[in-house]
C-alpha cells in the first residue's frame, strides 16, 4: 500500500529482503525489512507500532566479510497500517559508522546496477499478419459475454507520519535518556 502523502526522502533506499527482530517497550515483535537506506529501514511488522515509538530493531546484513548483526536504536516514523502486515518507517538514532558503511554500500551497489530491460513481444509470423478467408459452412464466431462489473477498490487510510519537528525532539529526548542511563551507569559503578 502506498502512503497518500508524497515525502522527500533524506536518504536513497534500496530494496532489501531480510528478517528482523523489533524490541519495543511491550516486547518482542517479528519483521521483514523490504527497503534500507543510511538513514533507516521500511519493515513489515507482525504488531502495530506507533509513530513516534522509540525501538531496538535486530537484523543480519552482508557484509564484505560474511553476514553481520546489528542492533540499532531507532524511532517509528511513519506507520501504513491498512493492510494485514502493517509497515513502517524507522529512522536510526546515532547509528553505528559501521552500519552507516554497510548500507552506504549496499544502497551504492543497487544504484549502480542498470534498470532492467522489459523483454521485446514476440513477432507475429507473416502467415499470422495475413487476413484468412471465412470457412464456407463452417462453426459461427461465438460471442463472449460482457466483463462483470467490478466494485471500486477499497479507499486505503493515509498513513500516519511524524512531523520533522516531532521527529527532532523524539530524538532529542531518546538521546538525553541514553546519556542519562549511562551517567546512572557510571554512578553505580563508582559507588561498588
Amino acid at each position: 500500500m502506498i502512503s497518500h502523502t508524497r515525502e522527500r526522502r533524506a536518504h536513497a533506499r534500496a530494496p532489501h529482503a531480510t528478517a528482523a527482530t523489533v524490541t519495543t517497550g511491550r516486547g518482542d515483535v517479528s519483521a521483514e525489512v523490504f527497503d534500507l537506506s543510511v538513514g533507516g529501514l521500511g519493515l513489515r511488522v507482525a504488531a502495530p507500532l506507533q509513530p513516534g515509538e522509540f525501538i531496538r530493531v535486530r537484523v543480519q546484513l552482508p557484509t564484505e566479510r560474511g553476514p553481520a548483526w546489528f542492533d540499532p536504536d531507532a524511532v517509528v516514523s511513519r506507520v501504513d497500517s491498512g493492510s494485514p502486515r502493517p509497515t513502517v518507517g524507522v529512522a536510526f538514532v546515532n547509528p553505528p559508522p559501521n552500519l552507516q558503511q554497510v548500507l552506504a554500500a549496499r544502497v551504492s551497489a543497487h544504484a549502480s546496477r542498470p534498470a532492467p530491460r522489459p523483454s521485446p513481444a514476440p513477432r507475429p509470423s507473416r502467415a499470422a499478419l495475413e487476413p484468412k478467408p471465412p470457412a464456407a459452412g463452417g462453426p459461427k464466431p461465438v460471442a463472449k459475454a460482457a466483463p462483470k462489473p467490478t466494485s471500486p477498490p477499497a479507499a486505503e487510510p493515509p498513513a500516519q507520519q511524524v512531523s520533522k519537528r516531532e521527529l527532532a525532539e523524539l530524538f532529542r529526548s531518546a538521546l538525553q535518556s541514553v546519556a542519562d542511563d549511562s551517567r546512572s551507569k557510571k554512578k553505580r559503578r563508582g559507588r561498588s
